[in-house]
């Protein structure tokens, strides 16, 4: 009797510290403390990348896209980078031939043609006169022409102290605002200080996006769709490239119906993010794309 008594209640102590166990990992988890959610939901993301890579199931999608490498073979082909403003308005007006949905440029125009009259006269050390008398083509005004002609979105960059907190009012010129923002769906947005544009000589493509990432310990799980600078939304280029695709004119932003993300529309398309606007990324292997 004594022994069935001592076994009870040694079953009953184990049940008891088993619940008490479980209730403490769910109350860690549902409240985030020391991050457990996180790393948790990070972890599974790259068990299920690397089990169930995204080729695996949609393996006929990479035929959609068409990557123009600045690799080894290209620079030997072209001369080394960066390439004059005309060779890469020809590789534009080539995609553009090809009746491409959309070309974006994940490249940053921040100054001018090295090949400018302007520039080789400061680098050559001879009169710009001169250089202008030989009529060497002007590469900026020829790319804008072709970005202008196609359906190409440009690329800036989110600079300066990225995070949620601190903002900093300057001022965005060239950036049109598409966005309707929904029941103040915008307010935890990525803030960010500045932005670094293209030239604005040859800022004639139909959008604007920037390329920035979040990277944590070597690896990038998701991208940020959305920022939020001096109360402007702004969109990514893979965002942008997916609107001028579509030939959409504005995005419409809301909360989702749970409340724990967000939802943009753009054209007939409803994409999913998390409430800052991210997206988490379903990798594959680049070797898909040949």
């Amino acid at each position: 009797m004594l022994f069935r008594s001592l076994l009870k209640r040694k079953t009953l102590d184990s049940s008891f510290y088993g619940f008490a166990l479980t209730l403490i990992f769910v109350v860690l988890s549902f409240l985030n403390i020391y991050g457990l959610n996180d790393f948790g939901s990070k972890k599974t993301l790259d068990w299920l990348s690397n089990t169930f890579p995204y080729e695996k199931f949609y393996p006929e999608n990479s035929a959609a896209f068409v990557f123009v490498a600045i690799d080894d073979e290209s620079i030997k082909q072209l001369g080394q980078w960066p390439w004059p403003r005309q060779t890469i308005a020809r590789i534009i007006e080539n995609l553009a031939k090809s009746k491409v949905a959309v070309i974006g440029i994940d490249v940053l125009f921040l100054e001018s043609d090295r090949y400018a009259p302007s520039e080789m006269a400061s680098s050559l050390g001879i009169p710009i006169d001169q250089i202008k008398a030989l009529k060497i083509p002007d590469g900026d005004r020829i790319l804008g022409e072709r970005l202008k002609q196609s359906p190409s979105v440009l690329t800036f960059s989110l600079s300066g102290d990225v995070n949620k907190e601190k903002k900093l009012a300057t001022s965005v010129i060239g950036l049109p605002s598409r966005f309707i923002v929904a029941n103040d769906s915008s307010k935890n947005l990525l803030q960010v200080n500045s932005v670094d544009l293209p030239r604005t000589d040859i800022n004639y493509s139909h959008g604007l996006g920037f390329v920035n990432a979040l990277e944590e310990g070597g690896v990038i799980r998701g991208i940020p769709l959305l920022a939020n600078y001096q109360d402007q939304v702004l969109p990514s280029l893979s965002l942008e490239m997916l609107r001028v695709a579509l030939n959409a004119n504005n995005y419409v932003i809301r909360s989702s119906e749970s409340g724990h993300g967000l939802q943009i529309k753009v054209g007939n398309l409803v994409i999913e993010t998390n409430p800052e606007g991210d997206f988490l990324l379903h990798q594959g292997h680049a070797s898909r794309f040949e």
